[in-house]
């Protein structure tokens, strides 16, 4: 699947009006066409501006093709990640994903830091660099809505600031109306809330008193405890602690209200000032060297490291590439449809546990980059259940595709992988017929029961190797 390419300003010169707009159509085919390395896959590339010099009258749109190739490679050298501190100088940028201009933009906002490079408004839908703190915050969360990942990039968004303790600034930014719109995102309803209180006395929300249960606490004294973006906050707060309850989030966030309401405000406020200020439960915890954690220390540490870590995008090499082949293999033979039928098996989760399966078979080395796109599952599913959905799985390979596991697995490729994306690239040279025959390497795109978008690409051996 093409990424999508657009140019904001075309500047044409020409002897004829008619020149002008056959030029227009010439670039445009092009564009479509052109393989533009390091534009493809989940990266999103924002370049300044590129002169292509003169094109003759007569060029084919493949003639304009090759000479936008052939700029583009001149000028990925120079290309830097949006968080370099030359960024806003560099002809070219770039963002890993789709959704971390959303997350970098955000907590530059939230913290204050300098948003006038000439990059931010380009990669962000709906925001202006003339927007208040409380205006573009507000745009960032409805606006990382029409990301791929959705209601998943929003609940990163949140799990950001929380990490840099700002996220009271987005939460002060929500209207009235905003709650009910947040739930309806999330595929969430008020009347799932209204019922019957049960005994949560062990939730770990309520055993571990941290800064979340704070927030929430201060959130329902601002809005009220009925009000719908109580009942949002709450459940995104119990997604992040428990990722697991993301599709059967119903009485559990109602009782967490009950947990923050006035009552015991008051009592969380003076347990939380003698505990640690930072000691998130099952969340981030201060840096090391920060032994005030001071919020100004903490959110400048974690974004140093955030651009530390991103300055150089994982594409590690991995010798498992063609694990992801089996997402569509899965699809296919029925998982998703079952994996609505039975929500408690929280189906991000049990197709990670199907392929970690496949990559235990294969005497996978621990070294290999590919386990860290597969985070071990705390609370893995019945081996017979597994078992139940590999069994389909390899008959489709064998009958269909006419290949082994271990052959459509074992191949070479590079992977780079975040919380809402993974992209899988490999040698153009590798291409399988029979992989290619059935469509396996067909780019997914939005997978919802994987929780990722995912991306194959095809390179030259040259961009492969670079």
């Amino acid at each position: 699947m093409p990424a999508l390419r657009k140019v904001q300003t075309l500047h044409l010169r020409a002897v004829q009006p008619s020149l002008l707009q056959r030029g227009a159509i010439l670039i445009e085919d092009a564009l479509r066409t052109a393989s533009i390395p390091g534009a493809d896959g989940s990266r999103l590339l924002l370049v300044r501006h590129l002169s292509l010099g003169r094109i003759g009258s007569a060029w084919s749109p493949m003639s304009v093709s090759l000479l936008i190739e052939n700029c583009f490679r001149q000028l990925r050298s120079s290309a830097v990640h949006a968080e370099d501190p030359d960024a806003a100088f560099a002809p070219a940028v770039y963002f890993r994903d789709e959704v971390e201009p959303y997350l970098s933009l955000a907590l530059r906002i939230a913290l204050g830091k300098d948003t006038t490079a000439w990059f931010w408004a380009r990669a962000v839908r709906n925001w202006q660099p003339g927007m208040t703190r409380k205006e573009a915050l507000r745009i960032l969360l409805f606006s990382i809505l029409a990301t791929a990942p959705g209601s998943l990039a929003i609940l990163q968004l949140m799990q950001t600031l929380l990490r840099a303790q700002c996220l009271e600034e987005l939460l002060s930014s929500l209207e009235p109306g905003d709650g009910s719109m947040l739930l309806s995102a999330f595929g969430w309803s008020t009347p799932a809330f209204s019922t019957p209180d049960l005994p949560l006395d062990n939730h770990p929300f309520l055993v571990h008193t941290s800064p979340r249960i704070q927030l929430l606490a201060n959130a329902c004294r601002t809005w009220g405890q009925a009000d719908e973006r109580s009942l949002w906050l709450s459940s995104v707060l119990l997604v992040l602690e428990r990722q697991q309850l993301a599709r059967t989030l119903n009485f559990e966030s109602k009782k967490l209200l009950d947990a923050s309401s006035d009552k015991n405000a008051s009592a969380l406020h003076s347990d939380s000032q003698e505990s640690s200020g930072c000691g998130l439960q099952g969340s981030a915890t201060a840096p090391a060297g920060i032994s005030n954690c001071d919020p100004t220390q903490f959110a400048e540490k974690i974004t140093s490291e955030k651009i530390r870590s991103t300055l150089n995008p994982k594409l590690d090499l991995t010798y498992r590439a063609g694990l992801f082949f089996l997402l569509p293999v899965m699809e296919r033979t029925g998982l998703p449809r079952w994996l609505e039928e039975n929500p408690e098996m929280e189906g991000s989760s049990f197709a990670k546990q199907i392929l970690l399966h496949f990559l235990r078979r294969l005497k996978t080395p621990p070294s290999d980059a590919i386990w860290e796109a597969l985070e071990e599952i705390e609370e893995p599913a019945p081996r017979e259940l597994i078992q139940f959905w590999v069994s389909p799985v390899r008959s489709y390979c064998r009958r269909v595709a006419h290949i082994g596991l271990q052959s459509l697995i074992c191949r070479a490729g590079r992977i780079s992988a975040t919380s809402t994306h993974l992209e899988v690239q490999f040698p153009a040279s590798d291409a399988d017929i029979r992989i290619r025959r059935c469509g396996l390497d067909i780019d997914p795109g939005w997978l919802p029961w994987f929780g990722r978008v995912v991306h194959f690409q095809y390179l030259s051996r040259g961009d492969f190797d670079a």
